[in-house]
């Protein structure tokens, strides 16, 4: 609701001014599609509204700033398309210099999160915004995804393509999910961006910090390790130069990607219910490239006919598992609609960033219970 949301806000303002007291620095926020409702609402029958309770400024449906000399432009959801001159006028006085837009939505024909489906969502009014302009980065969310995906970053050299570069935000938590991991999501790690800006250098590192519910796993120890691992960089950096080479051109990196295979000797098991079955596995090989990290696994159900009857999937937290000190550790994933009393052989396959998936499933093979069977709780 409206008040929850404004507590939210509220919360925000008080953790930045925590934590950039005494600084120069400035906090710009975007509305998204949960918190619509109240943009522009008065606070308790009077004129200012929550925004600017929460924010100490007015209300404006574009956000204009300029900070350290670069051009911030943001677009509160539904107001899109009135930012699109806003950033056209400062993109083109920044003679060659970064310029930062922020939306909620993705940014339609950019990378979007895991999936192609999220890609091809009708947010025009953003993609008209910044397709012109080299020397925008725009920033996005609306994903559950993991920023440690590698398509969470976009650019293209391919004629006719949007000259801007493109990066989607992960979220930083998502209140229901409370088992395992979920679209990339889980318990252990949230995950952030870090931006050094020097000219037209641009350096992005990918950082990701520890929940309670993973620093619990140290016994409440305060040490200096233990403080080290509770944020920890997501693999390698992204670094670019605006209007320079595009070095995360999409097409190039992904046909360069090499399908992720299990070392020999892996094997899978498996726990039967009646409709369903938990398939539990080990991790497989790291991959060469630094940058095309194991994203998930999915596992498929086959049955006699050979049809895929059941389907399950979870992701890893790239930059962890990827440890070698964590590469001995193993998977599940849930297989769901399943037939009872049916056998059923599990073929488990990993997959990169790219949805490059291994040539060699390791499987294992089992029959469903009797109908009505009790499932583990």
């Amino acid at each position: 609701g409206m008040q929850c949301s404004r507590n939210e806000m509220l919360r925000l303002v008080e953790l930045f001014r925590e934590v950039f007291d005494d600084t120069d620095c400035e906090l710009i926020c975007v509305y998204g599609n949960h918190d619509i409702v109240q943009r522009e609402e008065t606070l308790n029958g009077g004129e200012a509204t929550h925004w600017q309770d929460a924010f100490g400024e007015p209300y404006t449906r574009v956000v204009r700033k300029t900070v350290k000399g670069y051009a911030f432009v943001g677009a509160h959801w539904g107001y899109e398309a009135e930012a699109g001159p806003v950033l056209a006028e400062e993109a083109a006085a920044a003679a060659g210099k970064p310029v930062f837009y922020i939306q909620h939505g993705g940014i339609k024909d950019t990378t979007v999160g895991s999936t192609v489906k999220e890609c091809s969502q009708n947010y025009d009014e953003g993609i008209n915004n910044v397709r012109d302009w080299e020397n925008v980065v725009a920033f996005s969310g609306h994903t559950h995804r993991v920023i440690t995906d590698e398509r969470a970053i976009w650019q293209s050299a391919a004629p006719g393509a949007p000259k801007c570069t493109s990066i989607t935000c992960s979220t930083m938590n998502y209140g229901e999910v409370m088992s395992g991991m979920v679209n990339g999501e889980n318990l252990e790690t949230k995950h952030g961006l870090y931006m050094t800006v020097t000219g037209q250098d641009v350096n992005i590192e990918r950082v990701s910090f520890w929940t309670d519910e993973m620093r619990a796993l140290t016994d409440g120890k305060k040490t200096a390790q233990n403080y080290d691992l509770c944020t920890t960089s997501c693999g390698k950096d992204w670094h670019f130069i605006v209007g320079g080479e595009k070095v995360y051109d999409f097409e190039k990196r992904a046909a360069e990607c090499v399908a992720p295979e299990f070392p020999a000797y892996s094997c899978a098991a498996r726990f039967c219910g009646d409709t369903f079955a938990h398939v539990y596995f080990q991790a497989a090989l790291p991959l060469e490239r630094d940058d095309d990290l194991i994203h998930s696994y999915i596992v498929e159900a086959v049955d006699a006919d050979g049809n895929v009857a059941g389907y399950g999937e979870t992701c890893t937290e790239h930059h962890i598992d990827h440890d070698p000190a964590r590469m001995g550790r193993s998977y599940q994933a849930v297989v769901f609609g399943l037939k009872p009393e049916t056998e059923y052989t599990f073929n488990v396959y990993a997959r990169d960033c790219y949805q490059l998936k291994s040539k060699n499933p390791i499987t294992t093979k089992g029959k469903t219970q009797a109908p009505g069977y009790e499932r583990l709780r």
